[in-house]
C-alpha cells in the first residue's frame, strides 16, 4: 500500500517517503509485486482522530471536481481492500501499479 503521487524525489516528505519505500520494495526478489496507490482512505478509525484527514474527507470530494485534481479523490478503505484481495487472486509477474482510477473500477 503506497499513495497516489508517491515519488522518491517529491518535495512532500510523505510522498517522498512513500516513493522511497516503493523503490526499496521493487528491489526485493519476489516474482510479483503489486503496488497500490490510493488517495485519502475513507472509513471508520478506532480511537484515531486526524484533523487533516477529517478536513480532507470533507473538502477533497468537492475539490476533485476541478480539472487535474481527480487523482486525489478519496476512496473507501473497504473498496481498496476488496481490490487488493482480487489482485492477490490473479496471476502475474514483475512490478505492477494500481493507481486510483483502477481502484474505483469494480
Amino acid at each position: 500500500m503506497s499513495s497516489s503521487g508517491a515519488n522518491a524525489h517529491s518535495n512532500s516528505a510523505y510522498l517522498k517517503m512513500k516513493g522511497e519505500l516503493e523503490d526499496a520494495v521493487k528491489t526485493l526478489t519476489f516474482k510479483r509485486i503489486s503496488i497500490i496507490q490510493p488517495s485519502l482512505l475513507l472509513g471508520k478509525r478506532d480511537n484515531d482522530f486526524r484533523i487533516g484527514e477529517k478536513l480532507g474527507s470533507v473538502l477533497l470530494p468537492i475539490l476533485c471536481m476541478l480539472p487535474g485534481l481527480k487523482k486525489f479523490k478519496p476512496i473507501a478503505g473497504q473498496q481498496v481492500a476488496k481490490k487488493m484481495s482480487n489482485i492477490s487472486k490473479q496471476s502475474g509477474d514483475g512490478v505492477e501499479y494500481f493507481k486510483l482510477d483502477e481502484l474505483f473500477k469494480r
